[in-house]
C-alpha cells in the first residue's frame, strides 16, 4: 500500500492536467481504499486526491 500511495503521488501532478473521466473513476476508487485502510502513507495523498476530485 505504501509503495501504491509513492506511485500515485508522483502521478498527482500529471492527473491535475488531465481531465479524465477514466483518471477520475481510478482517483474515486483508490480514495475509498485509502479511506478503509488508513496506511499512514496515505494521509497526504488523500488530501491531494480529494482536492483534485472536488476541485471546481
Amino acid at each position: 500500500m505504501d509503495h501504491a500511495c509513492d506511485l500515485v503521488a508522483e502521478l498527482l501532478d500529471d492527473v491535475r492536467q488531465v481531465q479524465s473521466a477514466t483518471v477520475h473513476i481510478d482517483l474515486t476508487s483508490f480514495s475509498k481504499l485509502l479511506s478503509r485502510l488508513r496506511p499512514a502513507a496515505g494521509r497526504e495523498v488523500a488530501r491531494e486526491i480529494g482536492d483534485i476530485l472536488f476541485a471546481g
